[in-house]
């Protein structure tokens, strides 16, 4: 038998696929009160909506294992194939943006289950309402992991293909921009039921401006801005 008849070399194992890249989480919405919220005796803005985090990238595919190859000249006895590399880690998901906070409110008289009589004498001059502050950006998310390289074969085997590249992970959802705070003259809460003689003078400020939205992943598209306040001489 020829001293080589029985050689041959193995093929190299083939590279793993890489990790799809995680979705990115939702941006705020949503509709938050123009008016505020009450809780007790206290008024309190609404605030925007917060973003979602994203989801985490997907692990890369392990490279394929390497072929076998021959050398022995009597029994023709395989060579062992180089193991595949390990497929990277997918990446790491950013976390959603915080919604901006809510303007201030300018309230010329602010009632909490209270019943006055008001004569067509008096005024109500209220001032602007403040603007909402800005949205948070959403985090950024990590890149996949890289994938490992594949073994050595054994003489004329062949090498284990590379592992595949992990998928980056979803940036985090921007917050929405707060609302902008309300002018009102008379502000009744509770049991309220104030009552006006004649035509009293009310004068309403500015509704204060919404604030912009966050960034999706730190770089967009950015989440809704927050809706302007309102000018009410009279809420509700």
């Amino acid at each position: 038998m020829d001293a080589n008849s029985c050689a041959a070399f193995g093929a190299n194992g083939s590279n793993g696929n890489p990790g799809s890249a995680g979705n990115p989480g939702s941006n705020g919405s949503g509709s938050p009160s123009t008016v505020g919220t009450l809780f007790g005796y206290i008024w309190n803005s609404s605030n925007g909506s917060n973003g979602t985090t994203g989801f985490p990238g997907f692990g890369g595919g392990g490279g394929g294992g390497g072929g076998s190859g021959f050398e022995s000249t009597l029994s023709c006895s395989a060579d062992r194939g180089g193991g595949g590399g390990g497929g990277g880690g997918g990446g790491q998901a950013g976390n959603g943006g915080q919604g901006g906070d809510g303007g201030g409110a300018s309230l010329a008289v602010f009632l909490v289950d209270s019943s006055p009589t008001f004569g067509a004498d008096c005024e109500f001059v209220a001032g602007n309402g403040g603007n909402g502050s800005s949205g948070g950006n959403g985090g950024q998310s990590g890149a996949g992991g890289t994938g490992g390289f594949g073994g050595a074969g054994a003489d004329h085997s062949g090498g284990g293909g590379f592992g595949g590249v992990g998928g980056a992970g979803g940036g985090g959802g921007g917050g929405q921009g707060g609302p902008g705070g309300p002018s009102i003259c008379l502000y009744k809460a509770g049991t309220s039921a104030p009552v006006l003689l004649g035509t009293p003078i009310m004068t309403t400020g500015l509704p204060g401006n919404g604030g912009s939205g966050g960034l999706r992943g730190g770089v967009g598209p950015a989440a809704a801005a927050g809706p302007a306040g309102t000018a009410q001489a009279i809420y509700p």
